[in-house]
Order: structure tokens, then C-alpha cells, then sequence
């Protein structure tokens, strides 16, 4: 956890301290050398742990910390410095780890791994020019081993920038059953944002299906809730309300209720629809879902009236 140490950690921080005085020059010449390399030593494994186990905030301020027995800048180590410092959103600190990996890593694989980590950082920034930077990588590495790797990356840039159409070329160039699980997770979110976009809606449903078979749990629930508001707007109540009910009864919040209420009415059942949105119009716990279970009720009310007096 983030906050309290542990014995454990309380014990390497006393023992860093140490070490890193001595390094410092706080004792007598013999034992500078010796305070170095075992403090590095045990900063270097206490690092890997809290990379390892995703403390980013307790790595970083560890490398930030104790610069007298920080370990050389090793190329696995550092590039896990730079992705911790990315999840924390310092991108400058990371870019500038990575840059200088990269330079480090001529004409290596790893030289191209980094440069993906490069695209992700920008992507996750925001970074305009860094949809032209990557394109221009890829027009002088056409055999990278992370080829799809970098179209999807790509292909999240041109989404983002509003070009729906050059992100779905972009898609076209990758097989989702070659990436890893988390990057097939990526893939089918993309696409099913992507084809929404597009007005694909029938595209953007399978998508979202297709993510919600390979996800667990609220992650699961989530991608059936997505595939059910692409059908309502594609005006299949009944593949949407099938969507629906494929999500686990611990997930059936406001929004769940609402949308099996626009199904319900839609299906000519009004009976169900109201056993849906009148708890949501008594209780005041979602008011965004309150006001719009309110205004369906309104519409459907209207609608009524004005066919009774027909």
C-alpha cells in the first residue's frame, strides 16, 4: 500500500540511510567505496520489488530519494522507472529516461521496445506531433517485431485526434488473436470506440462483445452495458436487452435499470418498463439517472395521451 510502511520497509529505509551517509562521504575513505556498492546492491533489489508489485509512487520517490546509492542505470531497471513515472502522469521525467535509453540501445531490439514505450507515453499525453513521429519510425522499421503493437498504438493517437477513418486503416493492419491478452483487451475496446464513431453500430457491438467474453467480473459487466447502448441507438431493443441480461445482478445499477426500461418500452411491455424506472424516480441516490428515468417517464405519459385522443 501507499501509505503506512511496513517492518520490512521500514527496515530497508533505516538501512538506506545509512549507507547512503556513508556514501556520501560520512565516514572514514575505505568504507565510501564499500557503502556504495552495497547500497546500490540493496537499493537495486528493493527497487525491483516495488516495480514488480506496481508501487510506482514508492519507486519513484526511492530513485528520487537516495541519489548517493542509486544503481546504475541498468536498461530493464530504468525503463521500469520510466514506466512508473508514467503511471504517476510525470511524462517529461519519463520521456527523458526513455530518450536516453534509446540512444543507449542503438540498433537493438530493445531499441524498439523502448520506442513503443515512447509512443504509448505520447499517446497517453496527448502529444499531437507524436502521431507523425511514430509513422515516420515505422516508414524506417517496417520489420519491427512490434508491428501491431505500434498500429494500435497509432490507431488510439487517430481516434483521439478526431480521424476515426485513418484509426480503423490503422486497425486493419493488426490480428487480435497474435497479441497478447491485454493487448487484445486494447484492440477491442478501440475498435468498438472506433466503429461508434463511424456509425458502425452492429460493428461496434460485436466489438464489445468480443471484449466482454475475454474480461472478468465488473470489467465484464461493463463491455455487456456498452454493447446494450450501441443497440439501443441502433434501435435493437431486443439484441440489446439480450446484452443486458448477460450482466452479473451485482452490477445492475441506475444505468442497467434505465436501459432495460428503453428496451421494455420500446417492446411494447410498459408494465416492465415502470417496474424499473419508478425506483429510480424515488430515490434520489443517481440523480442523473433520476432526471432521465423522470423524462422517459414524461415522453411515454405524453405519448399516451396524445394516442388517447386519437
Amino acid at each position: 500500500q501507499m501509505g503506512q510502511l511496513s517492518a520490512s520497509d521500514e527496515d530497508f529505509h533505516k538501512a538506506a540511510e545509512a549507507y547512503a551517509i556513508a556514501a556520501e562521504g560520512g565516514v572514514d575513505e575505505p568504507f565510501v567505496k564499500i557503502a556504495r556498492k552495497e547500497g546500490k546492491k540493496l537499493m537495486r533489489n528493493y527497487l525491483q520489488h516495488l516495480l514488480s508489485t506496481a508501487q510506482w509512487l514508492q519507486a519513484i520517490v526511492l530513485w528520487q530519494r537516495y541519489p548517493a546509492i542509486r544503481p546504475e542505470p541498468a536498461r530493464q531497471l530504468s525503463f521500469g522507472v520510466a514506466q512508473a513515472y508514467i503511471r504517476l502522469m510525470d511524462f517529461k521525467h519519463a520521456e527523458g529516461m526513455l530518450n536516453r535509453l534509446y540512444k543507449q540501445s542503438e540498433g537493438t531490439i530493445w531499441q524498439q521496445r523502448v520506442m513503443l514505450e515512447l509512443a504509448r507515453l505520447w499517446a497517453e499525453r496527448g502529444d499531437h506531433q507524436g502521431l507523425a513521429r511514430v509513422m515516420k519510425w515505422l516508414a524506417g522499421h517496417e520489420r519491427t517485431l512490434y508491428r501491431e503493437e505500434f498500429f494500435l498504438v497509432m490507431a488510439r493517437m487517430q481516434y483521439a485526434q478526431g480521424d476515426a477513418p485513418a484509426a480503423r486503416q490503422s486497425l486493419a493492419s493488426i490480428d487480435p488473436e497474435g497479441l497478447s491478452p491485454t493487448l487484445r483487451r486494447r484492440y477491442w475496446r478501440v475498435r468498438a470506440l472506433i466503429y461508434t464513431r463511424l456509425k458502425r453500430l452492429y460493428v461496434a457491438a460485436e466489438a464489445w462483445q468480443h471484449l466482454a467474453l475475454i474480461q472478468q467480473g465488473k470489467a465484464r459487466d461493463q463491455a455487456f452495458s456498452n454493447q446494450a447502448d450501441v443497440l439501443i441507438r441502433a434501435a435493437d431493443y431486443a439484441a440489446a436487452e439480450a446484452a443486458l441480461m448477460r450482466v452479473s445482478e451485482k452490477s445492475h445499477v441506475a444505468a442497467w435499470h434505465y436501459a432495460l426500461a428503453v428496451c421494455a418500452l420500446h417492446s411494447g411491455r410498459p408494465r416492465m418498463a415502470m417496474e424499473h424506472l419508478q425506483p429510480l424516480v424515488d430515490n434520489d441516490s443517481d440523480p442523473v439517472y433520476r432526471l432521465k428515468a423522470k423524462l422517459l417517464l414524461s415522453d411515454y405519459k405524453a405519448k399516451q395521451a396524445a394516442g388517447a385522443e386519437q
